[in-house]
């Protein structure tokens, strides 16, 4: 969900045929790295720990205190965002930017039917949703076609502005969580395959004119769609046996549903038309298909179920912004979040281990060059602040490069 750090042990690195690009020091997180030499072929080699912006949970570390620690869900949320209350919320809207289909035309069908601006369409008929100068217009296929529509299409409906997909029965938003898959509305993605969503979906212009298609939908029935993509549900078998019939594993993909739901309340109306996108740069959604793809779907069903409508609360009443990442390679990074040690982060639990402790990152100094030509043929590299968390002085939050014509100083956020 954000870029990382890197953290480097030695305060002054010479680089004698090499050096440090800036691109590699907010690409690359982790826990005091360490920084190698190799003139003859002008590369430095950096180690590290950890991926991600090291802000509020790690979610190797969340499986660890899980299955190892025998940490319950309200635990780890209270342990990784501290300051927070765990309190429950009344069902609302939310609204996904479903960013492939930018752009349109937008193609959707439903096994059971649907209805379009206001006009039904008989079961499996495909529709395809265009902008023309600013109208949403919809023309529809042929019927029984679904995706693998071919030949003639005629209009359908327009509306100005904005054109609705619903299901024929909609679901109040509450009862949108139990919506089968079988009523769900399919989009047509141009690559063949198909992606089904709870709720409605709307196509609209966004601020800068591009056609765009949103999913609206309640707030559970969204993270449905998140938690299996961002924690994977199979981590909730781990562990011996804990709490509500589970084994303890359970509890981190509890965490997560708790820290996604509160996730998309703290970035609501990020984008205008849009509460959140379904990329990584958002939070990760996929819609029905989240659970159908995986055959523990359930355990990720049931950490929703079980933490239904919860979330993180501020000192102050409001959602909490509650970033996570991977692995924070053993501290969380100070913030919004007091930071925390990590002990569980690099474990191994099951038969997965965390593959970001260590990293390597190798650098040539053409790319050096390239990325920062104002310093002209680097020379030195220069650690010039730390967080003074964690191994040799935790995080590099300062740091320059030094050359034959110059030097920049920078963040190593």
């Amino acid at each position: 969900m954000a870029t990382g750090r890197v953290r480097l042990r030695y305060r002054r690195v010479p680089l004698v045929g090499a050096a440090v690009a800036l691109g590699a020091l907010t690409l690359a997180p982790g826990r005091a790295p360490r920084a190698s030499l190799t003139a003859a072929t002008g590369s430095i080699t950096f180690t590290g720990f950890g991926i991600g912006g090291g802000s509020g949970a790690s979610q190797f570390g969340e499986i660890g205190f899980a299955s190892e620690g025998h940490l319950d869900y309200q635990q780890i949320l209270s342990y990784y965002y501290g300051g927070t209350t765990l309190a429950s919320v009344p069902d609302r809207a939310v609204r996904v930017w479903i960013t492939a289909a930018t752009g349109g035309p937008v193609v959707v069908a439903d096994p059971a039917g649907m209805v379009v601006g206001g006009t039904s369409v008989p079961p499996n008929t495909p529709v395809a949703l265009s902008d023309v100068g600013g109208t949403m217009v919809a023309t529809v296929g042929p019927t029984g076609a679904g995706c693998l529509a071919a030949g003639s299409w005629q209009q359908l409906t327009s509306a100005p502005g904005a054109l609705w997909v619903s299901p024929p029965n909609l679901p109040p938003i509450g009862q949108q969580v139990t919506e089968p898959a079988s009523s769900t509305l399919e989009w047509c993605e141009p690559n063949g395959s198909t992606e089904s969503f709870r709720g409605q979906l709307e196509v609209l212009q966004d601020a800068s004119g591009q056609m765009v298609l949103v999913n609206q939908l309640g707030l559970d029935a969204y993270v449905l769609g998140v938690v299996a993509n961002e924690m994977p549900a199979s981590w909730g078998l781990l562990g011996g046996p804990g709490p509500q019939g589970q084994p303890w594993g359970f509890q981190a993909l509890e965490a997560q549903a708790v820290e996604a739901r509160t996730y998309v309340l703290a970035v609501g109306g990020s984008y205008g038309f849009a509460d959140i996108c379904d990329t990584a740069a958002c939070q990760v959604y996929q819609g029905v298909n989240s659970a159908l793809v995986s055959p523990y779907r359930q355990l990720a069903e049931q950490a929703v179920a079980a933490t239904a409508l919860q979330v993180l609360l501020t000192p102050q009443g409001g959602p909490a912004f509650t970033q996570y990442s991977a692995s924070d390679g053993g501290w969380t990074a100070p913030g919004v979040f007091p930071a925390v040690r990590d002990p569980y982060d690099a474990g191994c639990y099951g038969n997965i281990c965390n593959p970001w402790n260590p990293w390597t990152s190798t650098l040539s100094l053409q790319s050096i060059a390239a990325a920062l030509p104002q310093v002209g043929t680097p020379t030195e590299l220069e650690v010039t602040a730390r967080n003074g968390l964690g191994a040799d002085g935790g995080r590099v939050t300062g740091i320059t490069v030094v050359g034959t014509l110059g030097s920049v100083s920078m963040s190593g956020l």
